[in-house]
């Protein structure tokens, strides 16, 4: 399979960086969603340091209110976003980086990716390089879409009702989670959420918490999160 151009991908997030914060204020309910289940996933998030891989504007780092945090992306013009969104955040700091050739650094509690794979060149080894930033006993916490949904994506995106992706492909939670597994990883949770990603009304939130309990349709959601343990090496006695 051809590799995507990350060339381009820098280029095009350069582009919608000034407008990207009014894409996510137009699909809140979406965002709000994806920053509930990282929440979910790092209850430990206050107290420690953590790494965010493709950054973008960096609300989701901050959501997590971290001990001390880092905001990475490829997009200069994005992390000027971040720095400026963020100022008032003496323990959050953004910088530019490549997600395929991380910063030697000290070790994180927790590395997050948030919708990341389906735009790099390489995922196995953006994901093989964020594992390896997971001190032992952290924690490292994905997601991306569903690529049951890509014909609706594609759809919203040419109708201009949601951000626009530039260069992506998109990754089955399957091949995600059997990576993380040869990273030495161990999987706390896989799946799929988020069967309604707009409020409809009333039944919105029950739908988002029942379908994952109906065979067949547990698959659906168009959010596919991971998260996954380093283990502590054991300790002889």
């Amino acid at each position: 399979m051809r590799a995507l151009d990350k060339g381009a991908a820098r280029r095009h997030w350069d582009q919608i960086a000034a407008s990207y914060t009014g894409h996510k204020e137009a699909n809140r309910d979406y965002f709000d969603a994806l920053k509930a289940l990282f929440a979910a996933a790092l209850p430990e998030a206050p107290n420690w340091r953590i790494l965010e891989v493709g950054c973008g504007n960096g609300d989701v780092l901050r959501s997590l209110s971290p001990r001390c945090g880092l905001g990475l992306d490829l997009s200069e013009e994005m992390i000027a976003v971040a720095q400026s969104r963020h100022a008032d955040q003496s323990h959050l700091s953004f910088q530019v980086g490549d997600a395929e050739n991380l910063p030697e650094d000290t070790p994180y509690d927790a590395v997050i990716l948030p919708d990341l794979l389906e735009h790099v060149s390489d995922w196995r080894r953006a994901l093989s390089q964020a594992a390896r930033r997971v001190r032992p006993g952290g924690r490292l916490a994905l997601s991306t879409p569903n690529p049951l949904w890509a014909p609706a994506l594609y759809l919203l995106e040419k109708l201009r009702l949601k951000t626009p992706e530039g260069p992506h492909r998109f990754v089955r939670l399957k091949a995600i989670v059997q990576c993380l597994q040869q990273l030495g990883l161990v999987i706390v949770n896989a799946g799929n959420y988020l069967l309604v990603p707009k409020d409809l009304g009333r039944t919105t939130a029950w739908l988002n918490r029942s379908f994952r309990k109906v065979p067949g349709l547990a698959g659906l959601g168009l959010i596919q999160f991971a998260v996954a343990d380093r283990p502590s090496p054991k300790v002889d006695r």
